[in-house]
């Protein structure tokens, strides 16, 4: 039997956010299962080379790489568009990760055969920006590797131990909320992810020490594996504490964003941590083990895979809606100008910071006994 031959796309592969350790799982599952993988990415960092490792081939340039996929699976509009360019017969499905970020947007055209979306909550970004019907697009939801998250020992009758654990950078005053909550009721409290300056490459070594955890979308899925018990948070608000009469609806929003609908205050958050319940997070953690492992999210996406391949054989070869060579060519001038912005945003911060810092000086000269 050949070998399925699989290029994924991303915006970028330099740290350890959702859709780059979405890749970490699946691309090596499906090598381990005899599909060929490589990624397009324009902007590298030290992942990169851990894939590469794997025997994964990854290219910040499409026109480097040198062979032909089988398959195109995408992520992102102007890598996306990038590799419909590179790649003009070439079948693909375009994959949504991101509720409301511009990358996510979906280019729409008949050279995508398939429109994937993670959550429900992503698919109703795909039926409000495109008017696509809803049994046009497909959810697989995120799997974790349950074989990397061994299961801590039971939890205790009332949490001590509480962690803060985010993949992104997640500014907000949740966070404040979230500390002095804790402190209200003498739980510990540590904080492990960019937002707190303190990223860790292995969660799975550290998430069993703890008994509640803070956490949305992958970073909550990889805490309940460890066994912990978890309440969804993010600067978006809150979706309460996950508990088994949840769960069905929590998986179907991948337990992320789509729930963040609740105001987060202290007296709420008390209110969720006090209907903590170790026998039914035990409950919760044993669904998530078995329910939502990566070998699971691998095996859907085999299937649609498979379904694509059946099609695209079957079918005549339909001109796409846009052309690709002018849309390349727009969408890399865009990201282009995207980077050039987020640089001059972060350069005209820190001139107002310097400024800020200017005027009080002016204000301390002028009005020397103004602080005494």
């Amino acid at each position: 039997m050949t070998e399925r031959q699989i290029i994924f796309t991303n915006y970028g592969l330099s740290g350890q956010h959702g859709t780059e350790m979405f890749l970490w799982d699946v691309t090596r599952r499906l090598q381990s299962r005899g599909t060929r993988c490589g990624i397009f990415s324009p902007r590298l960092g030290p992942i990169a080379e851990a894939f590469r490792k794997e025997g994964i081939e990854v290219w910040d340039n499409p026109d480097e790489i040198d062979w032909e996929p089988d398959l195109l699976h995408c992520h992102h509009v102007s890598e996306t568009v990038r590799i419909l360019h590179r790649f003009p017969k070439t079948p693909a499905l375009f994959m949504l990760h991101e509720p409301r970020l511009w990358q996510g947007y979906a280019p729409v055209t008949s050279r995508i055969e398939r429109y994937v979306a993670v959550d429900h909550f992503c698919k109703q970004r795909l039926i409000r920006e495109h008017n696509f019907e809803d049994n046009e697009i497909t959810v697989i939801p995120n799997g974790v590797d349950t074989e990397k998250f061994n299961l801590r020992s039971p939890l205790p009758k009332i949490p001590r131990r509480a962690l803060i654990f985010t993949s992104g950078g997640d500014p907000g005053k949740y966070l404040d909320v979230v500390r002095s909550t804790c402190t209200t009721l003498g739980i510990h409290l540590d904080e492990i992810g960019p937002a707190a300056g303190n990223s860790v490459k292995h969660p799975e070594d550290i998430l069993p020490e703890y008994d509640l955890v803070f956490a949305k979308a992958r970073c909550a899925l990889e805490a309940l594996c460890a066994g912990c018990s978890v309440i969804i948070t993010g600067a978006e608000g809150f979706g309460g504490i996950v508990t088994s009469n949840r769960f069905d609806h929590f998986r179907r929003m991948n337990f992320g964003m789509g729930l963040l609908t609740l105001p987060l205050t202290e007296d709420s958050l008390i209110a969720q941590i006090k209907s903590y319940d170790s026998k039914d997070s035990e409950r919760v953690t044993h669904r998530v083990r078995t329910e939502c492992g990566v070998d699971q999210t691998v095996t859907a996406l085999e299937s649609l895979y498979v379904e694509i391949g059946a099609v695209n054989n079957s079918a005549t070869t339909v001109a796409p809606q846009v052309s690709l060579e002018a849309a390349a060519h727009i969408s890399k001038g865009i990201t282009e100008e995207a980077v050039w912005l987020a640089k001059n945003v972060e350069h005209l911060n820190q001139v107002i910071l310097d400024l800020n810092h200017q005027l009080e000086q002016f204000r301390d000269t002028e009005n020397p006994g103004a602080k005494g």
